[in-house]
């Protein structure tokens, strides 16, 4: 699967629906980050514009979305439209125009009119988005990453993360890579990846190593998860290192 022949067909189509409107096209998530696996990740990308399109504009953006997602990886496709406003500004949570991922596309065809009329607001994910945006977002198209995307406030993206890693969020890997990524965020300020969080945890002189190595060697290998490790045991043991370094106000939400 080329992501590249994806998002060259999807940035043109989106530039060409937009004209003067369009911003720019930007990759965000595990193809930023350096850890796209075809069987785990899927393609984020988020579409800047200068004012909100309008109705049809909209239908014909996600209608070419839609057309590209049986090239696209087992999960799909996921889009944001934002107001470049919102960008250079971000608030939580986040407002954007459109949204669209693999897990919608049967409401979209079901009802494109309303599904384009709802799906509009805000999403506290974009905190998260946003920060990788800035710290390392691939600009496909359009104006430099540095002049659209302004730094995130640091309760934006804690907001963002912490909600990965709710109970019963995702299937083993996703918990425990998602886990220590939010732990290396609070011990020292890393914007990690679901695979660069377990290599750091790795480092250090504490936790369920072994664990957190079978779960980056699944996700490096696109594989299940090895059940002779105990997932809840080992999910259990960071989540009580997160609390123990959360802020009082974030502890008292997640716990």
């Amino acid at each position: 699967m080329d992501y590249t022949y994806i998002m060259d067909r999807l940035t043109q189509a989106y530039s060409n629906v937009l004209g003067p409107n369009f911003v720019g096209m930007y990759v965000h998530g595990s193809i930023a980050m350096g850890c796209f696996h075809p069987q785990k990740s899927d393609i984020d990308f988020v579409c800047v514009v200068h004012n909100e399109p309008d109705a049809e504009q909209k239908l014909r953006i996600l209608e070419a979305t839609v057309a590209y997602e049986r090239f696209a990886p087992e999960k799909g496709l996921e889009m944001h439209i934002l107001l470049l406003e919102d960008c250079l500004h971000p608030t939580h949570p986040c407002p954007f125009c459109l949204h669209y991922s693999h897990a919608y596309w049967r409401a979209f065809l079901s009802d494109p009119l309303n599904y384009i009329r709802s799906m509009q607001g805000r999403d506290p994910d974009l905190g998260g988005h946003l920060t990788i945006l800035h710290a390392c977002g691939v600009c496909w198209k359009g104006v430099p990453v540095q002049e659209v995307f302004a730094p995130v406030p640091k309760e934006m993206y804690l907001s963002s993360i912490l909600d990965d890693v709710i109970p019963g969020c995702g299937d083993d890997i996703y918990r425990l890579c998602n886990l220590c990524r939010v732990w290396g965020y609070l011990a020292e300020g890393l914007v990690l990846s679901k695979r660069t969080g377990p290599q750091w945890a790795l480092s250090q002189s504490e936790g369920p190593a072994k664990a957190i190595r079978a779960a980056l060697d699944s996700y490096n290998a696109g594989t299940a998860w090895n059940e002779s490790f105990c997932a809840d045991e080992a999910c259990a043991w960071l989540q009580r290192k997160i609390i123990s370094l959360l802020p009082e106000e974030f502890a008292r939400n997640y716990t």
